[in-house]
């Protein structure tokens, strides 16, 4: 059995969660789309949600939430 003191948590700025969240949804929808438009030979949807994908990163990069 666990005891001790609650040690409350900061989870930081709402705001900040949110874009940090909403960023990583994006890219993980435009994979998706990636992964699709392979499988169905699109080279040109292909090459327009890896860009995407790269822009994202850039914004995350941008925001400090990935390195």
């Amino acid at each position: 059995m666990l005891s001790g003191v609650y040690k409350p948590v900061d989870y930081g700025n709402s705001e900040t969660l949110r874009l940090k969240a909403q960023r990583r949804l994006e890219k993980t929808d435009a994979m998706n789309k990636v992964l699709h438009a392979m499988l169905d030979n699109g080279a040109d949807q292909e090459k327009h949600w890896q860009g995407r994908i790269e822009r994202i990163d850039a914004q995350r990069r941008q925001h400090g939430f990935i390195k």
